[in-house]
């Protein structure tokens, strides 16, 4: 299988995350996500103690909370057990009612449980998304158990109102996934057009027909193919802020006002192979729904005990025949709602400027999106978190990547002004703390201090937090007064291998871990604040700021390594 083989090829990812690395890969893959140490270190929460939550990822970008159960064999002829499905039926119940002062828990599930819950009642999620990833066949008893743990999750979750599913990705399902992720049209079946035909324009690059079609047409297309439905959107059905509002008045629309839908609502437009007519009927070859995702998946929550076949729907079919305007046709139907995506940016002429700079001191710059980009070293999506933070704006970093990209003014923070050799640094600087994260999980015996430290990344903020403290406490490691900005690489250190980069920078990060811990603390104790409160403040880095340097100033006790000084250059 394709995806096997390529999975293969991450020989360190193994290494490092054992039997969890497939399940990990897997996750990168369905959440379109690139950096999978970073993914580990927000969201895996396998061990001793966890109630069955291997992993639980807050989404920001698509508001959804996704937990999933793993399990990975070597063996041949081995099947995935159906038990490990009936886990995520514990799980959800531990997620939604589970006591978080139970002492049978580990401390990253119980921080990271109440994060969900604060998150549910803030109402900054719409979906739940509970999985059991195997390298095994789908079978119909895992099947069955994923059927009924739906029905009682949802029950568990009810008071939110959120839809909550539970998916099955065996080897036939990933295989599938990993192939169409780049494919802009999913759902390729033959398809009725529930509606009329009302004309038809051409050029020599596409083909569009405008019908009006049944409400009940499109819910039943939702039903049938889900997130599928949306392949080639920008946004997909759950991801465009403020749509609770957006989709209630669509549902309350159609429901009470059925005769005026046509009026009121903007229609959609989708995309397929061929319309084929003939007389009064249509028929599509494989459709995806480019602009009208909400419409269409409101229409769709209609219970179906309602009649929407009084519903009609403005409805553009294009047909194009030149794959290079695709995407443009997707983008451009998508341009009266923003696009929160960092695809607009492939062109920006900063962004042009730092791909340049990166290729002349060995590196690739990939300016693509999603999992497309995990085998970069580092690119546009990586780097922008890890550059907000280590500049101090760690409250801005820990918005969903899709925010940043959304707000003009958080993408200048990011990236105005920032060369690719300070921009490698503040990456590789986040690097360093997952790898020492990572090597704290992985000792036994901590003292008791290095237990602290380590309870301090069960709060998802904290790691842009770290790293903000890591900017602002360079000088104390190579001397001078400065800013993070005025921070970067020295060139002639630059060896094009990542990760001797990141081992350099260790030491530094170790120590400044100690010193925001302790500071941390103490902060806490003396305002009587718990920490997330202290790590969602924007005065927190400038309260603790002198107690990290006191701490470090006694600790290096004036010493400057020169091995720093020789890898870091500060540009006034």
């Amino acid at each position: 299988m394709h995806h096997l083989t390529e999975f293969n090829k991450h020989i360190s990812l193994k290494e490092k995350y054992g039997s969890n690395a497939y399940m990990l890969w897997v996750l990168g893959l369905f959440l379109d996500e690139p950096d999978l140490d970073a993914l580990a270190a927000r969201s895996l929460t396998d061990g001793g103690n966890d109630k069955c939550l291997d992993f639980i990822e807050i989404d920001k970008t698509g508001q959804k909370i996704v937990v999933a159960q793993g399990y990975f064999s070597e063996k041949i002829g081995d099947k995935a057990p159906a038990k490990k499905a009936s886990d995520l039926m514990i799980a959800a119940s531990w997620l939604a009612h589970g006591d978080k002062n139970a002492k049978t828990i580990n401390e990253r599930v119980r921080t990271r449980s109440t994060e969900c819950r604060a998150a549910l009642d803030s109402e900054e999620i719409e979906q739940i998304e509970l999985l059991y990833i195997h390298n095994r066949p789908e079978s119909l008893n895992t099947q069955e158990e994923l059927n009924t743990c739906a029905v009682t999750a949802q029950k568990l979750f009810e008071q939110y109102q959120i839809p909550v599913t539970c998916k099955e990705l065996g080897l036939r399902e990933i295989e599938t996934l990993y192939r169409e992720r780049s494919s802009q049209i999913l759902v390729k079946d033959e398809i009725f057009v529930d509606g009329t035909h009302l004309g038809a324009h051409s050029t020599k690059d596409w083909d569009a027909h405008i019908y009006t079609v049944k409400g009940s047409w499109l819910r039943e297309l939702f039903k049938q193919h889900d997130d599928r439905l949306f392949s080639a959107n920008y946004r997909g059905f759950l991801g465009i802020s403020k749509r609770k509002k957006i989709n209630s008045a669509i549902k309350n629309t159609a429901e009470k006002q059925p005769s005026d839908f046509w009026v009121y609502n903007n229609g959609i437009t989708l995309l397929t192979n061929e319309v084929i007519r003939k007389g009064s009927k249509s028929t599509l070859r494989g459709i995806s729904i480019i602009n009208g995702a909400q419409t269409t998946g409101s229409l769709g929550s209609v219970d179906s005990s309602v009649d929407l076949s009084n519903v009609n729907v403005m409805c553009r079919i294009v047909v194009c025949k030149n794959p290079e305007k695709i995407d443009e046709i997707v983008k451009y139907n998508n341009t009266q709602n923003k696009i929160t995506t960092w695809d607009q940016y492939a062109n920006d002429e900063l962004q042009s400027v730092i791909r340049t700079q990166f290729a002349e001191i060995g590196f690739d710059y990939s300016m693509k999106r999603g999992f497309d980009s995990v085998d970069a070293p580092i690119g546009i999506e990586k780097a922008a978190q890890p550059v907000l933070s280590f500049n101090g704006y760690y409250l801005d970093a820990n918005r969903s990547k899709n925010s940043i990209f959304d707000r003009p003014e958080i993408y200048r923070r990011a990236f105005a002004d920032r060369s690719a050799s300070h921009i490698l640094l503040a990456y590789c600087f986040a690097r360093s703390i997952d790898e020492v994260k990572h090597s704290l999980e992985a000792k036994s015996g901590k003292t008791e201090n290095e237990s602290k430290q380590l309870a301090l990344f069960n709060y998802l903020s904290f790691r842009h937090f770290l790293l903000a403290c890591v900017g602002v406490s360079l000088p104390q490691f190579i001397g001078g007064s400065f800013t993070p900005a005025e921070a970067k690489f020295n060139r002639s250190a630059i060896s094009g291998d990542m990760q001797a980069l990141v081992s350099q920078l260790e030491r530094v990060t170790r120590q400044v871990l100690r010193a925001a811990s302790r500071s941390l603390e103490n902060k806490a104790k003396s305002d009587g604040v718990n920490i997330a409160k202290l790590l969602r403040s924007e005065s927190t880095l400038g309260e603790v700021r002198g107690e990290i340097t006191s701490y470090l100033e006694s600790v290096l006790d004036g010493q400057i390594e020169a091995e720093h000084q020789t890898l870091i250059y500060i540009e006034k």
